[in-house]
C-alpha cells in the first residue's frame, strides 16, 4: 500500500511539474509578452527623458511618472478585461446588436470625425488626436481593435462562405476597407498595419487565393493615392486662385 501511495504521489508530482514548468499556456506567455513590453517601455520612455545632472541619484523624470501612470491604468484594464467572457461575442444575434458591428462602426465614425476642423487635434502636421475632456483619443488605435475583433467574430459566423466572391469575401473587405481608407489619410503605417493583420486573419479564415489576386492589387493603390488626394486639391485651389487674381485687378482697373 505505501508503495502504490508513493507511485501516486510521484505521477501526481510529475504532472504538477509537467503543467507548471514544461507546458506553459499560451495566455501565460501571453501575459509574460505584455508585461515585458510595459516594463521595456517604461525603462526606455525614463531614459529618453532622463536630464543629464550634476547630482549622482535616481528620480523619475516627469515624463516617466506619467508613463508609469498609464502603465498602471493598462495593468488595472488588463485584469478587468481579463475578467470579462469574451465567448459573448460570438452569440448568434442579428447583425444590427452585435457588439463588434457596433464597435467598428463607431471606429469608422470616430476616424471620420478626426478629421473635421475643429474636432480633430492637429499635432505636428497631423490631424489624428480627438479630445475628450483631460484625455486625447487616437481613432486609429480604435479601429486597430475593433478591426481585429470585428473579423474574429465575423469568420466565425456559421453561415459565412468565403468561396463566395460577391456574397462572401466581399461583404467581409467592405468595414476594413472603409476603416483603411480613412486612417490612412492621416496615418499610412497604422493603416497597412490593419491592412496586414486583416490579411493574416484572412488567410487563416481559408479564403481563395484568387479572390485576394483580384482585391489586393486596387487597395495597395488606393492606399498609396488616397494620402496624397488632399495636398493635391489644395495645389489645385491654389493655383486656381492665383490665376484668377489677375483678371480681377484688370477688371478693376477698367
Amino acid at each position: 500500500m505505501n508503495n502504490a501511495r508513493e507511485q501516486r504521489n510521484a505521477s501526481d508530482n510529475r504532472d504538477y511539474m509537467e503543467v507548471s514548468i514544461y507546458r506553459v499556456r499560451h495566455r501565460d506567455l501571453l501575459t509574460l509578452c505584455v508585461l515585458a513590453l510595459l516594463c521595456l517601455g517604461a525603462i526606455m520612455v525614463q531614459s529618453a527623458s532622463t536630464q543629464l545632472s550634476g547630482e549622482v541619484k535616481w528620480g523619475w523624470s516627469q515624463r516617466g511618472t506619467r508613463h508609469l501612470i498609464y502603465v498602471g491604468v493598462a495593468l488595472l484594464t488588463f485584469l478587468v478585461v481579463g475578467h470579462i467572457d469574451y465567448a459573448a461575442l460570438a452569440r448568434r444575434v442579428a447583425i444590427w446588436r452585435a457588439p463588434p458591428v457596433w464597435l467598428v462602426t463607431m471606429a469608422a465614425v470616430m476616424c471620420a470625425a478626426v478629421l473635421v476642423p475643429g474636432i480633430g487635434r492637429e499635432v505636428n502636421g497631423a490631424r489624428r488626436w480627438i479630445i475628450l475632456g483631460p484625455i486625447q483619443v487616437q481613432p486609429s488605435e480604435i479601429a486597430k481593435w475593433s478591426s481585429v475583433l470585428f473579423l474574429a467574430w465575423w469568420l466565425a459566423r456559421p453561415p459565412l462562405d468565403l468561396n463566395r466572391f460577391f456574397l462572401g469575401f466581399i461583404p467581409t473587405l467592405i468595414p476594413i476597407g472603409v476603416l483603411c481608407l480613412l486612417v490612412v489619410i492621416e496615418d499610412f503605417g497604422t493603416a497597412a498595419l490593419i491592412g496586414v493583420c486583416s490579411l493574416t486573419m484572412l488567410l487563416a479564415g481559408r479564403i481563395k487565393w484568387t479572390h485576394l489576386a483580384i482585391v489586393v492589387p486596387p487597395a495597395l493603390a488606393a492606399q498609396t493615392l488616397i494620402p496624397a488626394v488632399p495636398s493635391v486639391v489644395v495645389s489645385a485651389l491654389t493655383a486656381r486662385s492665383n490665376s484668377t487674381k489677375p483678371t480681377r485687378l484688370r477688371d478693376s482697373s477698367r
